[in-house]
């Protein structure tokens, strides 16, 4: 199997033939160094997936949008944060204070401002679920771990909040984003199972 970063790379290519794509940024961070990881490690035992992300790309970004006019709904970002900033101080950034319940979260994709998917990290964790949270409002588990993220990464291609739709108790913001992905997102990748990413 090809790298995490070579897959990446190859998915964004086809992005740029895509005739209703337009892609408006990609930017591959060089390797983490090794007080980096070192650093990281410190705060959690990283899994052999993550160290092998980190070392090829210490985060990723990447957003595209449909060309022509566009409802917003339509557009994808991906924001796979350095491991040093994973593995920060986020009391603050995620009002930990005022929700202590979010305090085992650590922001790995923040693909939005206001939203995360996040690492969710207790005592106990070794192989740490990703949860979608929206910042000082809720918490829900996507059911994944560090690999399977990155693997419906790149199924997903970053669709506009695609990590909500998947959440499993959806309210009706979640169940219009579910709508919205079912409707759009088999037009522009039909050889894609829209389940297999929302299950």
């Amino acid at each position: 199997m090809k790298s995490y970063l070579d897959r990446f790379k190859k998915m964004v290519d086809e992005l740029k033939k895509h005739p209703q794509i337009e892609v408006r940024e990609f930017i591959v961070n060089p390797p983490a160094k090794d007080e980096e990881i070192e650093q990281a490690q410190e705060k959690f035992n990283l899994t052999e997936d993550m160290l092998d992300f980190y070392k090829q790309a210490n985060g990723i970004k990447l957003s595209w949008t449909l060309k022509g006019e566009t409802d917003g709904y339509d557009d994808a970002y991906i924001e796979l944060l350095p491991v040093q900033e994973v593995f920060q101080d986020w009391s603050e950034s995620l009002e930990k204070e005022d929700f202590p319940e979010f305090e085992p979260l650590y922001p790995l994709d923040f693909f939005r401002p206001e939203a995360c998917a996040a690492l969710y990290l207790d005592e106990e964790t070794e192989i740490p679920e990703i949860y979608f949270h929206k910042v000082g409002e809720e918490m829900e588990t996507l059911k994944l771990d560090f690999k399977k993220y990155l693997e419906t990464l790149l199924l997903t291609k970053g669709f506009y909040y695609w990590q909500s739709a998947r959440a499993s108790s959806l309210n009706e913001e979640e169940r219009f984003t579910e709508n919205n992905i079912r409707e759009k997102f088999p037009k522009l990748f039909p050889n894609i199972n829209i389940d297999i990413i929302l299950k």
